[in-house]
């Protein structure tokens, strides 16, 4: 009875996260016609996510055709580590790759503005590198084997071998996930000075707003250029974002001190909400850590001790939501939305 209540909670956990990756993908192939990084590592996430949760999915619903509710070493088994193994790298080191993607177009967004489509399928490609070294090293020396969950994954007395191929590299990547989006947070607070002033009174770095004849400014999600489609996926636009219509007139602009600023009410109010949806994004990641502690905080206890309490056992299974978390605040974004309710 213990094995049927610890198996039912990652199941419904791995479950809803194949649903919801699927559902978001699909989504994103058919109503995302935008061209740029952070939309293709999404796209990218959303499958590595689909692929690991669906991969659990079935381990979780073999348990329940076996009378001992227990998983068995195997060809099965081992297959079913192997990809948990290289899916879930590939998840941690998406993270990471939106979040510099996303400083550096605040930083620099020429650099990533209207990629090739070969940069953007070669830096998907990168961010499966390290799951595929470190999920065939396991296989190739015969690492997986069932463990706590309805998984398997790296035996537990290897202990070592668990460490140096998944749980380095994940602290690594959360370290540096909270690392860049404060440096996201300190750079946008920079550029345009604190969000409840910045429309009271220019700062250094304020900018000529162009308006075009149908008064949308350069941070209008309805403008059909690359700038709309930064602030669709990411609630990002660059200052120095030129406007699509060379016709386009300067309005509401006022000259002071070589410092150039809008009156207009409604630009302001414009303006806060989009800083205030790029200062959302420093919440990203975070669900995706908090939710991966307990499986962090389990895999500790059984290296440390053997084994792990029942308590924790069941607690691991909120890493079993990270794929439904990550098409919900990755995946599901404002754009993606308007698109869909449009059509």
């Amino acid at each position: 009875m213990s094995n049927l209540v610890l198996s039912v909670p990652p199941l419904v956990g791995s479950l809803s996260s194949a649903i919801a990756s699927f559902t978001v993908l699909v989504f994103h192939i058919f109503y995302q016609d935008r061209r740029h990084f952070r939309h293709a590592l999404v796209v990218n996430l959303l499958v590595a996510d689909f692929l690991n949760a669906f991969n659990n999915s079935v381990s979780g619903i073999a348990i329940f055709t076996r009378a001992d509710r227990k998983l068995q070493p195997g060809p099965a088994c081992n297959f079913n580590g192997w990809l948990g193994q290289i899916t879930v790298q590939t998840v941690d080191f998406s993270i990471i790759a939106i979040a510099i993607v996303v400083l550096i177009t605040i930083k620099t967004p020429h650099i990533v503005s209207q990629p090739s489509a070969w940069k953007a399928a070669a830096l998907c490609v990168l961010v499966w590198v390290p799951g595929t070294i470190t999920s065939f090293t396991a296989l190739g020396r015969s690492f997986y084997g069932p463990v706590s969950g309805n998984w398997c994954w790296i035996k537990p007395s290897l202990r070592l071998e668990r460490y140096l191929l998944t749980h380095m590299w994940r602290i690594a990547i959360f370290i540096s996930t909270v690392g860049v989006y404060i440096w996201i947070h300190v750079s946008l607070h920079r550029m345009y000075g604190d969000s409840n002033s910045t429309f009271e009174q220019p700062t250094t770095r304020s900018y000529p707003v162009v308006m075009e004849d149908r008064h949308y400014d350069a941070f209008s999600p309805q403008r059909d250029d690359d700038a709309a489609a930064l602030v669709d996926d990411r609630g990002v636009c660059p200052p120095s974002v030129p406007p699509k219509d060379p016709s386009a007139k300067i309005t509401n602009v006022t000259r002071s001190g070589g410092v150039e600023t809008t009156r207009s009410g409604e630009l302001r109010r414009s303006r806060k909400k989009e800083i205030q949806r790029i200062l959302l994004l420093n919440g990203y990641p975070f669900m995706y850590i908090i939710l991966w502690i307990p499986g962090i905080m389990n895999r500790v206890v059984e290296a440390a001790r053997g084994k792990s309490p029942v308590w924790l056992i069941a607690l691991q299974a909120s890493t079993q939501f990270v794929g439904l978390a990550n098409a919900l605040v990755y995946g599901w974004n404002e754009g993606l939305r308007r698109r869909v309710f449009k059509r």
